[in-house]
């Protein structure tokens, strides 16, 4: 996984958390969908592996992409963001 991560997925790299508040905080809620297949293709491979990963990290990363895609039209409707 390390290979992968240091080769082709470098922002996949952490646990996902900080990662996504810099995301929200710096970049306009944009992560990479190369990062969100990354962060998705090692975690499974690492799960189906038996290692644990921890609590919440990899699934907060993969999770807030399509939401936030999905969201941004209907806050600019609202005039946030």
């Amino acid at each position: 996984m390390g290979f992968l991560l240091y080769k082709y997925f470098p922002d996949a790299r952490g646990s996902g958390v900080p990662q996504t508040k810099a995301a929200l905080f710096a970049r306009g809620g944009r992560i990479s969908l190369r990062t969100v297949l990354g962060k998705f293709l090692c975690t499974s491979a690492t799960l189906a592996s038996g290692i644990p990963l921890g609590r919440e990290g990899p699934s907060v990363q993969v999770e807030l992409t399509p939401w936030w895609e999905w969201a941004r039209p209907l806050l600019a409707l609202c005039g946030r963001r």
